[in-house]
C-alpha cells in the first residue's frame, strides 16, 4: 500500500508474466511517452474528462540489489496493472489479468478490514487516553506483511493449478518465496 493505494512491484509483475524485468519496463515508459505526449499536444480523447495523472498507473521507484546497486522499478497501480494486461494476448494475459485482480481485491479488503477496526481507539472524554503498548504498531505492520505473503502465496499457487507442466514448479518455487518473504 501507498498513499492509500495498492501497488505492485514492477519486478513483482515481471515475475508473473515470466519476463525480463528490463522488456517490462520498456513497455512502461512507452506507456509514459504516449501518455506524456497526449498531455503535451492537448489531445482530448473522449469520454476522457481529465488528463492522465502517471502517478495513478505507474510511481517511479528504485531498489537496491545484492551489490548494493540501485536500479529503477515502478510501482503499479491497480490501473497500471490493467494497463498492462490489456496490452497481452493469449493464455498468459488471462492468468496475469486474474492474478492482478485477485491480488487487488485481497489488498482492498484487508485495507477495508484495517479501516473498519480502528488500530487505537478513542477513549472517553472524561478519561486520559492511555499510551499505545510498544512494539504494537511493528507487530501490526508485521501481521500486514504476513498476510500479504499469505495472498501473493496464494496467488501463485492458483496459477500453478492451471500452469502447463513446465512452469508449474515454478510457480509454486515462487508461492515458497512469498511466504518466505524473498524477492
Amino acid at each position: 500500500m501507498m498513499n492509500g493505494k495498492a501497488v505492485v512491484d514492477s519486478r513483482e509483475v515481471a515475475r508473473m508474466l515470466g519476463r525480463p524485468h528490463k522488456n517490462l519496463l520498456a513497455d512502461i515508459h512507452r506507456y509514459i511517452s504516449a501518455m506524456e505526449r497526449r498531455k503535451a499536444d492537448g489531445l482530448n480523447f473522449q469520454p476522457v474528462a481529465r488528463d492522465f495523472q502517471l502517478v495513478d498507473f505507474f510511481v517511479p521507484s528504485t531498489y537496491t540489489n545484492d551489490h548494493n546497486q540501485t536500479f529503477p522499478c515502478y510501482l503499479l497501480t491497480q490501473k497500471g496493472c490493467e494497463m498492462v494486461a490489456n496490452k497481452l494476448t493469449g493464455e498468459k494475459g488471462i492468468l496475469f489479468t486474474a492474478a492482478y485482480v485477485n491480488a487487488f481485491h485481497a489488498l482492498q479488503e484487508q485495507a477495508q478490514a484495517g479501516a473498519m477496526v480502528p488500530t487505537v481507539r478513542a477513549a472517553p472524554a472524561a478519561l486520559p487516553a492511555a499510551p499505545a503498548a510498544p512494539g504494537i504498531a511493528e507487530m501490526e505492520a508485521e501481521t500486514r506483511r504476513n498476510n500479504s505473503r499469505l495472498k501473493l502465496a496464494q496467488m501463485w499457487l492458483a496459477m500453478a493449478e492451471t500452469a502447463g507442466k513446465a512452469k508449474k514448479a515454478h510457480y509454486r518455487q515462487c508461492a515458497e518465496n512469498a511466504l518466505l518473504g524473498k524477492a
